[in-house]
């Protein structure tokens, strides 16, 4: 009698949640272009277009909210400001997650950073630790002997770059490898206490390497739909395996290194900041161990470096085609600070450079299409089914360049910043480092240093065009990320 009643009950909750399933999957998707038998509409993502173009041409024709099917997956792609905050904001628990990418796997340890990591407890515990370890890198004043502030360290890879610069005025020069370095060495120091010079081989290596991890991350890749694919043979995850045994054996030394030399009352970077975390963790019986530790010294040394240091290009490309902003921000630092050097605690007496540092980060748009969030449970946004899994993208170019939003939005204005009274303001449609949970951890330092090198540079150089040839082409190279092409300026001493 008891297994009848067992068998009823279970067939009526099966019936309940067939029934509820059945409802739930009869509310419409987004729009979206018709998918294919398999492929889905993965071809869409093959085309030359880079994807944040391909992203706008469909929301013309299917709206700031439209669905793709990419093989078995579901993506729903949101290209207003308006869109994200609703998704990443007021339904943050839902879509904050991240979705499962086989070759991003193959880079993160299966997913056990933070940027890649998906929403938990444990990911939460481990991205306060991450944030209070930047944080505190970035103010704090430690008093031994072998500590610098954050500030001090990029001020002092700024006086370096500037006699590097002085010795390269008045001839056509590209300054991207110098600039890359200056960045690299402040966020060198911040990881893991240390100083590279331009030939340095390690130093080359991690320019190349890092430049041929962003050719890798290309949206719509076969083998990141159909996983089962990664039997055959694959050149990207040839390199990709190539590239983490690369990466690992240099942040595995950097490790064993601080790890035999760690002191608890000498915290001397973020490394060390997390090494006591993980020790303290083992303390209170919470979890961070050393794959958790290696990821987010890379996550954090990646991001740290390689999106400033794009962006920083972008900000002497734009700048170089655009002289009267240069002579602006020279002119209000004469006004304002007079001959002295820049502090980090003039930014609010300077709102033109302010400006000028928006405009640079919304006119670059570097991380063009952000990185994919995921839905972690069933929900319905905007009237729309999302099931379970769905991923999310976001075009964040689109959302700083929609005239609905921003007047000429291909011009580049450091005034669209200011009101009358000529106070910087932020519009609600400037995302440049996301929103909602996933928001970018190395946000104040990305500010530090933008606002630090473009003011320091600008005080102590002119950069103009290179004579008889034209500005810099402000048309980015094809790719996930928005690269500026390479180009030569002429720098004069003012």
């Amino acid at each position: 009698m008891s297994v009848v009643l067992f068998i009823i009950a279970f067939a009526c909750v099966v019936l309940y949640l067939a029934r509820r399933a059945h409802a739930f999957w009869n509310k419409p998707l987004p729009p979206g272009p018709v998918a294919l038998p398999i492929v889905g509409n993965l071809l869409v993502l093959l085309r030359s277009e880079p994807p944040w173009k391909i992203m706008k041409g469909l929301s013309d024709k299917y709206g700031n909210v439209f669905s793709l099917q990419l093989g078995p997956q579901v993506a729903i792609v949101l290209c207003d400001h308006v869109a994200i905050r609703d998704a990443f904001v007021k339904q943050a628990p839902c879509f904050s997650g991240r979705p499962y990418v086989y070759s991003i796997s193959q880079f993160s340890r299966n997913n056990c950073g933070i940027a890649f990591g998906n929403i938990s407890p444990e990911w939460s515990y481990h991205k306060k630790l991450a944030s209070i370890a930047i944080h505190t890198n970035i103010h704090s004043n430690n008093k031994h002997d072998t500590a610098t502030s954050t500030e001090e360290k990029i001020l002092e890879e700024i006086a370096h770059l500037v006699e590097v610069l002085k010795t390269k005025k008045d001839t056509p020069v590209d300054i991207s490898q110098d600039l890359c370095l200056s960045v690299i060495n402040v966020i060198c120091h911040m990881t893991f206490n240390q100083r590279y010079q331009l030939n340095d081989p390690e130093f080359q290596t991690i320019l190349r390497d890092n430049r041929q991890f962003i050719d890798l991350l290309t949206p719509g890749d076969p083998v990141d739909i159909f996983p089962i694919l990664k039997m055959f043979p694959n050149k990207r995850l040839r390199l990709i395996e190539e590239l983490v045994t690369r990466r690992d054996e240099l942040f595995q030394k950097k490790f064993r290194d601080h790890l035999s030399t760690f002191d608890p009352n000498n915290i001397r970077d973020i490394t060390d900041s997390l090494l006591k975390a993980m020790q303290d963790c083992d303390d209170n019986g919470n979890t961070l161990n050393e794959d958790m530790i290696l990821m987010t010294m890379w996550e954090i040394f990646t991001g740290g470096f390689q999106t400033i240091s794009e962006t920083l290009k972008w900000a002497y490309a734009y700048l170089i085609s655009n002289p009267e902003v240069q002579e602006n921000i020279c002119l209000e630092m004469k006004r304002i600070i007079g001959d002295r050097p820049l502090r980090w605690t003039d930014k609010p007496c300077l709102p033109y450079l302010n400006a000028t540092i928006l405009e640079i980060l919304r006119c670059s748009s570097v991380s063009s299409m952000n990185a994919p969030h995921c839905t972690t449970h069933d929900t319905t946004y905007r009237g729309y089914n999302i099931p379970k899994d769905t991923m999310v993208m976001c075009n964040l170019w689109w959302v700083h360049h929609d005239p609905k939003y921003w007047k000429e939005p291909f011009k580049f204005e450091p005034g669209r910043f200011l009101n009358e009274e000529g106070e910087v303001i932020i519009p609600q449609s400037f995302l440049p480092f996301s929103t909602g949970r996933r928001m970018c951890l190395g946000e104040q330092l990305a500010k530090m240093q933008m606002f630090l090198f473009v003011g320091c540079l600008v005080q102590s150089f002119r950069f103009q065009e290179v004579p008889g040839e034209s500005y810099p082409d402000l048309e980015p190279e094809s790719g996930m990320f928005r690269l500026v092409k390479p180009y030569k300026t002429v720098i004069s001493k003012r």
